[in-house]
């Protein structure tokens, strides 16, 4: 709703953003407000993630990070799969359950039992723990050998490509991991999906 004012315009405020497109009302419906879950996957900072996927200009190491939960999977109380969760990004409300989850553990997949806001995209914290599978794949799938020369890799020269650290041997293979870093990922076990 627009309105004139003199010489100010007002615009009536809706509630969505600018080019979001507000959800069905029967979708709203259908959607339960609270849902008791137990939901799987990865804490990440989201300023992190936009610096390095999109430019943005987080200051995380100035300010702080303040991570959110992608997750991979949830199961209802009763036992049910709730696949349209797969994908989402849950923010935590912040309570003191929820105060290390917020500031700390990142990149850890974690497994959270607690109260999801699924049309908010909010998870209010009941517990959590390290997911013990991710954890065995993640050891399992760590770098030993250089992507470029298949040497033994120095852990102290690094870069990061898609939110996970590619280990080199020298300087030299950096740089050419990073010129084009697609023709290399099939010799990094952490891309192995």
């Amino acid at each position: 709703m627009v309105v004139f004012l003199g010489s100010f315009l007002l615009v009536a405020v809706t509630g969505v953003a600018f080019g979001e497109q507000k959800p069905a009302v029967a979708a709203e419906k259908d959607q339960p407000a609270v849902v008791q879950a137990s939901v799987e996957g990865k804490n990440f900072c989201l300023g992190c993630a936009l610096k390095k996927e999109k430019g943005a200009k987080a200051q995380c190491s100035l300010y702080g990070h303040k991570h959110a939960l992608k997750v991979s999977k949830a199961v209802s109380e009763d036992g049910k799969e709730l696949t349209e969760m797969k994908g989402w990004v849950l923010h935590y409300l912040e309570t003191e359950k929820s105060e290390h989850l917020i500031k700390e553990h990142h990149g850890e997949r974690l497994t959270i039992k607690g109260k999801v806001y699924p049309l908010e995209r909010v998870i209010e914290v009941d517990s959590f723990e390290e997911t013990k599978a991710e954890v065995k794949e993640a050891a399992a799938a760590e770098q030993k050998t250089c992507p470029v020369m298949k040497g033994p890799i120095n852990k102290k020269l690094y870069t990061e490509y898609k939110g996970k650290k590619v280990y080199f041997c020298c300087a030299g293979c950096k740089t050419k991991f990073e010129k084009n870093p697609e023709k290399y990922l099939d010799k990094l076990p952490q891309f192995k999906d």
